[in-house]
């Protein structure tokens, strides 16, 4: 289903397309919702991490947080923090919740202490002992996890939102990708630090964790407020990027690594094009996304190509009770239809398309 995808949403390009289609963008997420609104989890399992995406894609399109599937995925939340089964919790899971939770309760402090925004506090805890020495997350005691890491990466961005807050975390996972970065920019699905600062080239890689590794180095420098100047099409317009909030990160060899990585992506996004799945297709979003706002980049008010490239392909592929599904290795109807809803939201909740944007 996914094989063909425009050439611009694997480079990445934002260059202006057609305006974007709201009516079209609403009505695909809709009948998305829908779909997810009536769907029956698996007999007698309860998905912890379905479950969260689910009821965040219905949030980002109802945005009503006493919708049932999203009061039962806070219920599930607080169940799993409770339960002494689940202190060594999949990372992935507890990330899921905490992304849906901070959604739930913006960072502002007239909402502080609230019951969701305790129940986050205790989820952020967890998720920062779970860190590894080494600054990865794993969910044993193998090797770190590319895609692990990117997912505690990015559950503690929307944690903290724009207050200050604790950079060792960050620091430490941002190094962990330094290290574990190949000499020509990739990453593996898992990989043990070196110990030293040579990269050393991983047993494999495959654009999948490549894009995990790419988008959590940018989340952590987003983290750690690394970015360049923001331009607009005035030559008078400008916005002064952040100071970095740390000194434990070299900005030459942080920076000199994402441009590496970029690179890798510009000459090696076609490889992967035939075995493109939601999954794959999510993580792409949050690359993009990450990448255009540590970059400065002035996104057009009509949207990036690749975002509107992603528009038609989704469009292309919804079945006609409003699932999608990916063709190999899919999660599920309602995981992958949770994650091309997150797809369509993009430009709505995390972003917006224009010259003051946050992923």
């Amino acid at each position: 289903m996914l094989a063909v995808v425009a050439a611009a949403l694997l480079a990445g390009s934002i260059a202006p397309a057609s305006a974007i289609d709201f009516a079209k963008q609403q009505a695909l997420a809709e009948k998305g919702v829908r779909y997810l609104e009536s769907a029956v989890p698996g007999s007698g399992d309860t998905n912890v991490a379905r479950e969260m995406l689910v009821a965040r894609a219905i949030f980002k399109h109802r945005i009503d947080d006493r919708h049932p599937k999203v009061a039962a995925a806070v219920a599930l939340a607080r169940q799993v923090m409770a339960d002494p089964v689940h202190e060594n919790h999949k990372i992935d899971e507890l990330g899921l919740s905490l992304t849906l939770l901070a959604e739930l309760t913006p960072p502002q402090p007239a909402v502080r202490g609230n019951e969701h925004q305790r129940l986050c506090k205790q989820i952020y805890d967890r998720i920062i002992a779970r860190q590894s020495p080494d600054g990865s997350w794993r969910n044993d005691s193998g090797r770190g996890d590319i895609l692990l890491t990117r997912s505690a990466l990015l559950a503690i961005w929307w944690y903290q939102g724009d207050e200050a807050a604790d950079d060792s975390p960050a620091e430490r996972a941002c190094n962990w990708l330094l290290l574990t970065q190949s000499p020509a920019g990739a990453w593996a699905n898992h990989s043990k630090d070196p110990g030293t600062d040579v990269r050393v080239p991983p047993e494999q890689t495959r654009l999948a964790p490549f894009v995990a590794g790419v988008s959590g180095l940018y989340i952590a420098a987003d983290l750690l407020h690394f970015e360049q100047e923001r331009t607009f099409s005035s030559p008078f317009q400008s916005i002064e990027p952040r100071k970095p909030t740390t000194t434990v990160i070299d900005p030459a060899r942080l920076w000199h690594a994402l441009d590496l990585a970029d690179r890798y992506w510009a000459a090696n996004a076609h490889a992967d094009a035939g075995k493109l799945q939601l999954d794959y297709l999510h993580s792409l979003e949050r690359y993009y996304a990450f990448r255009d706002h540590v970059r400065g980049h002035s996104v057009p008010r009509g949207g990036p190509r690749w975002y509107n490239d992603g528009v038609e392909l989704l469009a292309r592929t919804q079945a006609p009770d409003g699932h999608w599904a990916s063709q190999a290795n899919s999660f599920g109807p309602a995981t992958d239809t949770a994650l091309a809803i997150l797809f369509l939201y993009h430009v709505r909740r995390d972003a917006c398309f224009g010259e003051s944007c946050r992923p």
